[in-house]
C-alpha cells in the first residue's frame, strides 16, 4: 500500500560498495514482487562517466597525433620536393656566382616564409574555432572564460620550427648532392 518510497544509501563514492548494496536490496525485493524497485547506483554512473570522459580524451589525443605526423609528413615532403626539382634553378644561381652561405640563407628565407604564413593562418582558424566552440558551450554552462591553450599554441610553434630546420636541412643535403654541372646537363636532357 505504499505510494511511493525512497530509499538513499551513501557508499562513500566506492562503487564497488554501492554495487553491494544494491544486490543486497534486490535479494530483499525478490521477496516483495509487487513492489517496482529502481535503483541508481550514482557511484556506478560516475566512474562509468570519468572512463567515457577518459577514453574519449585517449581518441581525442590519438587522432590530434595522426592528423599532426600526417601534416608533419605532408609539410616536410612538399618543401623537400619543391626544393629538390629546383635543382637547375639553383645550378644556375651557383654558376653565376651565389655562395653557398647566400644560398643556405635564400633557402632559409623560404622556408621561414611558408612556414610563418602557414603558422599564423592556422593560429588564426584555431583560435576563431576556439572561439565558436567556446560560445556554443557557453549557452549551456555560465561563467565559462574564454582563454587559449597555450602550452598546446608553445607545442605547434616548436613543431613548425621542427619541422622546418628538418626540411631546410634535408633539402640543402639533397640540393647539394650534385655538382652544378650535373644539374643542369640532367634537366636538358
Amino acid at each position: 500500500g505504499f505510494a511511493d518510497a525512497q530509499m538513499n544509501f551513501d557508499a562513500g563514492g566506492s562503487a564497488e560498495t554501492a554495487a553491494d548494496a544494491q544486490d543486497a536490496f534486490e535479494l530483499i525485493a525478490a521477496d516483495f514482487p509487487e513492489l517496482d524497485c529502481t535503483y541508481t547506483n550514482f557511484a556506478e554512473n560516475k566512474m562509468q562517466n570519468r572512463m567515457m570522459s577518459e577514453t574519449v580524451q585517449t581518441f581525442i589525443y590519438c587522432f590530434t597525433v595522426i592528423c599532426g605526423l600526417i601534416a608533419v609528413a605532408n609539410v616536410f615532403n612538399t618543401l623537400t620536393n619543391s626544393l629538390i626539382l629546383r635543382r637547375r634553378e639553383f645550378a644556375v644561381l651557383k654558376s653565376i656566382g651565389m655562395g653557398e652561405s647566400a644560398f643556405r640563407r635564400m633557402i632559409a628565407y623560404e622556408c621561414a616564409s611558408y612556414a610563418a604564413r602557414g603558422l599564423v593562418i592556422g593560429l588564426a582558424a584555431a583560435t576563431a574555432v576556439a572561439w565558436a566552440l567556446h560560445r556554443a558551450t557557453s549557452l549551456a554552462f555560465e561563467g565559462l572564460a574564454f582563454s587559449l591553450p597555450w602550452a598546446y599554441v608553445g607545442a605547434a610553434v616548436g613543431m613548425v620550427l621542427a619541422v622546418l630546420a628538418l626540411s631546410v636541412a634535408y633539402a640543402l643535403v639533397r640540393a647539394r648532392a650534385g655538382s652544378i654541372v650535373e644539374a643542369l646537363r640532367a634537366d636538358a636532357i
